[in-house]
């Protein structure tokens, strides 16, 4: 006899993107991690009645999550851009590398390394 599967049945966890610790009070404290996939909405609303926080705090929460969400965002593109900058560059350098000239020849032509 097998167990049920909802216990051997394993849960595919997404990325986690961003952890943003959120100041509740002074001394009040909760963290909010958003995973690929997440609902800002959904993440607002449930920590604000696990916090018991009222709507117009879940607003602004929602406005401070988009906020921090398209900023790792920005910050992912431009990592991706300067690496793939790194990699043309390093293409070039090696392909400068393969050009050789031939000077003893009548037409002055050059060959490159294939």
């Amino acid at each position: 006899m097998q167990p049920p599967s909802f216990l051997t049945k394993q849960v595919e966890r997404k990325k986690l993107l961003l952890s943003i610790e959120v100041s509740i009070t002074p001394t009040k404290t909760g963290r909010i991690g958003i995973h690929e996939g997440d609902v800002l909405e959904d993440i607002a609303s449930i920590f604000c009645k696990t916090f018991q926080l009222n709507k117009q705090t879940e607003m602004s929460l929602v406005e401070q999550l988009q906020h921090h969400l398209r900023a790792y965002e920005k910050q992912k593109q431009k990592e991706e851009h300067d690496r793939q900058i790194k990699e043309q560059k390093k293409k070039l350098d090696k392909s400068e590398k393969e050009i050789n000239f031939d000077l003893n020849s009548e037409n002055l032509e050059f060959h490159t390394a294939n």
